[in-house]
């Protein structure tokens, strides 16, 4: 209508001359021009724009105060997922700086004036000549592995020659262990033997004074073995419960700390529990009333070696896969689960032996699957993909329920977060995603629980395991020290032998069955969270191998 006035307006005052085509190409290459020249004006000005309001929205939506009604639903959750992955990211890496991870430690001690102390024998370490240092951290290591093979005296006088020339008072580092304070060092009117005192010492001193004298250039495995001692100085506290740690130290609790040919640390996620002298309840079928706390930290086992079982004296078969026994519940019971780069073998062991007997005790009606994600993320037993403890995330699925959802099926309420991989593959500084309220599709749990707290077979009762296999399902265990070789392991039954490298760590799996071999090597039917290990991740151990038998947690579904 505008541009119509706007023409009879000229008719009226000037006389309706046709311009020619050439005249009309002119006129209409100028509008062009002007045209894209107020385009690109009006596309730099809204795009600028655009972004302003973009990033604004984003520091909005991260703090809760954008109107997220307004825009999109998908794009408001991605852009929240987003900043707060970046900001988790952020904090994790501040959280695990060797100064924030220090500064724990030295106040976790919890003595007046520890951080000064601590930090003045850290920094004393460092005027020790690397020879002097690397020959009492060897021979620390020495005897730790093996105290027969050093007088302990002679390592007492080896590490007070170095400490006197770190401090006058390192009072704070012995006191880690009450009992270090009597290591023959003049710190207390009594002393042990000097055989336990250089024990005890030599685990700190092989463990941690290589640690401390590096600070401030750890790397993540340096700082991870920090946090686990301080972790447990903070729920021990040191105040009425001294005579736990001289034990759990000796134990070697940073056994899944040793390096690898990579330079790297091998941590397979098993942490020493929480309560370092905790005592099971026995299953049924024990053979005794010798109870543990279901973990190769709190007891040294007797390595059977080569095991003489007789299955028949205990009316049990020679042979027996519980895949094969129960095949309604075979997929839950043999397929692997891959833990991925996380390291939750403690989860994923405990969730699967849940899902195998709840299907097994149901019938096989009960075929859908537990999430292991719930306990890595909910529950307090561990510290996400650092390590955990089967026992006590049993423990806590009594308290807390377990919802469904897994790795097998994806569109389950709680699917499993890390994909599988290609063990080793394990990533140091990996998290967890947050303990989530409701199922991936904003459902309710349905949640299941176990009948009882988890229970255990005594130290290398073969015949109570076995039982508890055929007639109740797959068991936890708990084992180690894991040795190089194992994770190439294949085919046949795996054995340590004399080549199989360097001890690396702990790990948490479960058993199916057993069997022996023509050969008379009785071996346990073992399925990893590793898919790549075995046949397509189940294969055979050796039993008496890395201290299996005394590993054993179950709970009744």
């Amino acid at each position: 209508m505008v541009f119509a006035r706007a023409r009879g307006d000229a008719a009226e005052s000037q006389p309706l001359v046709r311009p020619s085509a050439n005249e009309d190409v002119e006129r209409g290459r100028g509008r062009d021009r002007e045209s894209a020249r107020l385009c690109r004006s009006r596309t730099a000005k809204y795009g600028a724009a655009f972004v302003a309001l973009a990033a604004l929205a984003g520091v909005m939506i991260a703090g809760d105060k954008f109107p997220k009604e307004l825009i999109p639903g998908s794009l408001a959750q991605r852009v929240a997922r987003a900043m707060r992955d970046r900001a988790k990211d952020e904090g994790t890496r501040s959280q695990l700086s060797a100064t924030n991870v220090f500064d724990d430690f030295c106040r976790a001690i919890d003595v007046k004036g520890a951080c000064e102390d601590v930090t003045r024998a850290r920094d004393g370490l460092k005027t020790v000549s690397d020879e002097t240092f690397e020959a009492l951290v060897h021979k620390a290591r020495e005897m730790k592995k093996d105290e027969s093979k050093l007088d302990g005296a002679a390592f007492l006088g080896a590490y007070d020659v170095v400490m006197t020339g770190v401090v006058h008072e390192p009072r704070t580092l012995v006191r880690l262990v009450p009992e270090w304070s009597t290591a023959g060092l003049g710190f207390s009117d009594t002393s042990p033997s000097d055989d336990i005192a250089a024990k005890k010492l030599s685990v700190f001193v092989a463990d941690i004074f290589p640690v401390l004298r590096r600070y401030p250039d750890w790397d993540m495995s340096d700082t991870n073995a920090i946090r686990y001692l301080t972790r447990h100085i903070n729920e021990a506290t040191l105040s009425g419960d001294e005579s736990k740690w001289g034990d759990f130290m000796l134990s070697g609790a940073t056994a899944s700390l040793s390096k690898s040919e990579k330079g790297q640390k091998d941590s397979f996620g098993v942490l020493p529990p929480k309560e370092l002298d905790r005592k099971l309840t026995l299953s049924p079928y024990a053979s005794s009333d010798e109870t543990h706390g279901a973990h190769p930290f709190d007891r040294k086992a007797v390595g059977l070696g080569r095991v003489k079982w007789d299955a028949l004296k205990h009316s049990l078969p020679r042979h027996f896969d519980a895949r094969d026994e129960y095949p309604k519940c075979a997929r839950l019971i043999g397929t692997v689960r891959d833990q991925g780069k996380c390291g939750s073998c403690w989860a994923v062991a405990a969730t699967e032996i849940m899902n195998d007997r709840l299907c097994i005790s149901s019938g096989g009606k009960e075929v859908a699957e537990l999430s292991p994600q719930f306990a890595l993320s909910c529950y307090n037993s561990g510290a996400g993909c650092e390590g955990g403890d089967v026992v006590d995330t049993l423990t806590l699925a009594l308290a807390k329920g377990v919802p469904h959802g897994g790795m097998l099926d994806k569109g389950a309420c709680l699917p499993y977060q890390f994909e599988p991989c290609d063990h080793p593959c394990m990533i140091p500084g990996t998290s967890p995603e947050a303990c989530p309220a409701t199922c991936a599709d904003g459902s309710k749990f349905q949640l299941v629980y176990p009948k009882n707290l988890p229970y255990t077979c005594p130290p290398d009762d073969i015949a109570c395991i076995a039982k508890e296999i055929k007639n109740r399902g797959s068991v936890a265990v708990t084992f180690g020290p894991v040795h190089e070789d194992f994770y190439g392991h294949k085919e046949g039954v795996y054995k340590v032998t004399e080549s199989s490298g360097r001890e690396l760590g702990n790990h948490a799996t479960k058993l199916i069955g057993w069997g022996v071999t023509q050969e008379g090597d009785h071996y346990w039917i073992m399925v990893n969270s590793w898919r790549n290990w075995g046949e397509n991740g189940v294969g055979k151990v050796r039993m008496g191998e890395m201290s299996i038998e005394s590993g054993v947690a179950a709970v009744e579904m």
